[in-house]
């Protein structure tokens, strides 16, 4: 697992779970945490400083996406295929450094 927000050398983490906190009009705002793999994390920093964003933008951008086809039946099955998939791989995007590759499993 690896915090989010890469800066100055520094990685901190990028939501508190289940934190509430004011905003400039004292609503309340939520955060989630994520945790990510090292292999998940660093294609997120590398897109995040090609696009001179801070990675919780892209996360947010994703969850944006993910909400707005939500009512897509497609886009459920997926939601609950990578919830699934993520207990024993990682996803497409990720680095592949630590994966089992195809020709190593059949030894």
């Amino acid at each position: 697992m690896v915090p989010l927000f890469a800066g100055a050398g520094l990685v901190g983490t990028l939501l508190g779970l289940a934190a509430s906190t004011p905003n400039r009009e004292g609503d309340c705002m939520h955060s989630i945490k994520i945790h990510l793999e090292n292999e998940e994390f660093q294609p997120l920093v590398r897109l995040a400083e090609q696009l001179k964003l801070d990675p919780a933008d892209i996360v947010y951008a994703g969850l944006n996406r993910v909400m707005q086809q939500v009512g897509d039946a497609a886009m459920q099955q997926e939601i609950l295929l990578l919830k699934s998939a993520r207990q024993t791989q990682l996803p497409n995007w990720a680095d592949r450094a630590r994966e089992i590759h195809a020709y190593e499993s059949m030894t």
